[in-house]
């Protein structure tokens, strides 16, 4: 199988090199290398190299987005408006409506065609009243969290789908999540510097599901696969000269003159 560019290579090329150090010249244990490789791969996307995705998804006429397959957790749930992202809030009273029509038409939800930023911007604010020293002062005390005039969601992970509230009707949804890097087949591409831990991840999976090797090549091989995945996390996590002096020059510019 030919690689895309000598930066990244495949699943397909992890199985196969595993393949040429066993001296395999049959491709009966592929697919269970492969599957390996996939469950690997998984774990490095999340706790070594994490992948993040952005998608634009179209909101349905019951107010709601599919879920990504290769979807693991959110991390911004928003609208583009005007060139401007727009966060919404999560919120748990939200009743999921999973009935194949929605109760009320849209546009009569809409009270009046949305122009521009009409009931989003400027940003609202509210504040509870309070008395202090005798006197009663308006806006000292913030009402905290819970109010956004954007709009709400919640997550149904049953139909793999998120339901909003308040938002803008007929709007794009734009979904920023942490993925799971796979998805469907041995072509997915994986950064050059992770084929050391995957290779050596199948070696051990491969030792830890056969029932007649010793314990002490099984943790042996769990052991050398987890210097290679603490290599890869080191190497994709260590700071570039810029990102060190821009955090030192944020810490040096927060502390208090004298």
């Amino acid at each position: 199988m030919s690689e895309i560019n000598s930066s990244t290579k495949t699943l397909d090329y992890c199985v196969h090199k595993v393949m040429a150090d066993l001296r395999e010249v049959t491709t009966k244990n592929y697919p269970y290398y492969l599957n390996w490789a996939f469950d690997i791969f998984q774990d490095m996307n999340l706790y070594a190299n994490p992948s993040i995705k952005t998608k634009w998804l179209k909101l349905s006429d019951r107010n709601t987005i599919d879920i990504p397959s290769d979807y693991v957790d959110y991390i911004a749930v928003g609208i583009n408006l005007c060139g401007r992202l727009f966060l919404l809030s999560v919120s748990d009273n939200i009743s999921f409506n999973r009935s194949n029509e929605c109760p009320v038409p849209i546009d009569q939800i809409q009270q009046h065609p949305f122009t521009g930023f009409d009931g989003i911007y400027p940003y609202y604010y509210y504040f509870s009243g309070a008395f202090r020293g005798g006197q009663y002062v308006g806006e000292q005390f913030a009402m905290g969290g819970g109010w956004n005039s954007r709009g709400y969601f919640k997550v149904d992970t049953e139909c793999k789908q998120i339901q909003f509230k308040s938002v803008v009707p007929r709007s794009e949804i734009v979904l920023e999540y942490r993925s799971t890097g796979i998805d469907c087949d041995g072509t997915v591409e994986v950064p050059y510097a992770a084929v050391p831990a995957i290779t050596a991840g199948i070696h051990w999976k491969r030792l830890e599901h056969n029932d007649k090797e010793s314990l002490s090549n099984k943790r042996g091989k769990e052991r050398l696969y987890g210097i290679e995945f603490n290599n890869f996390r080191k190497l994709k996590q260590k700071f570039s000269v810029q990102e060190y002096l821009d955090a030192k020059y944020r810490v040096s510019t927060a502390i208090p003159s004298r």
